[in-house]
């Protein structure tokens, strides 16, 4: 009886924990560069989250046809509760994650959508410049074969 008071407990207080870490990751600063690591930091918690649902209906399961543990069975759906809740919360900052993850790729990609373009002008000028040079094709093929590495 004891145990399962402590292994109770400890299971309140990790609950506790939880959704005290997730809401204090709400409060972090948005513009905080998200990480594959941070998205399957949040995957683990989110199936310790599921492992200790589990252990919970188990729970429940031994409890449901003795009455005289209604109490206990009232703070187990209780912690559940607590538990579901976790899970709710982890799996928005896993969205939430993964939508300033996509904003992050998305300007990355206009950077290289950019540089892309530059460079192209570049190499237009430079062809504009040797054809104004009077370099013709061939002339220019043949230095190219010239300089060419194999």
């Amino acid at each position: 009886m004891r145990r399962t008071r402590c292994k109770r407990l400890c299971r309140t207080v990790l609950c506790l924990c939880l959704a005290v870490l997730c809401l204090a990751a709400d409060l972090a600063p948005a513009t905080a560069r998200v990480s594959q690591e941070d998205i399957d930091a949040l995957k683990g918690d989110a199936a310790d989250l599921k492992d200790q649902r589990k252990e919970l209906e188990a729970q429940l399961k031994t409890l449901a046809n003795d009455k005289s543990t209604a109490i206990a069975r009232k703070n187990l759906l209780d912690q559940q509760i607590a538990n579901t809740s976790s899970q709710i919360a982890n799996v928005e900052q896993q969205i939430a994650q993964y939508d300033q993850l996509i904003a992050q790729k998305e300007e990355e990609l206009r950077q290289a959508e950019a540089e892309e373009a530059e460079q192209y002008a570049l190499f237009c000028r430079r062809v504009r410049a040797m054809e104004e040079l009077g370099l013709s094709k061939t002339v220019f093929y043949g230095k190219l074969k010239e300089y060419r590495i194999e």
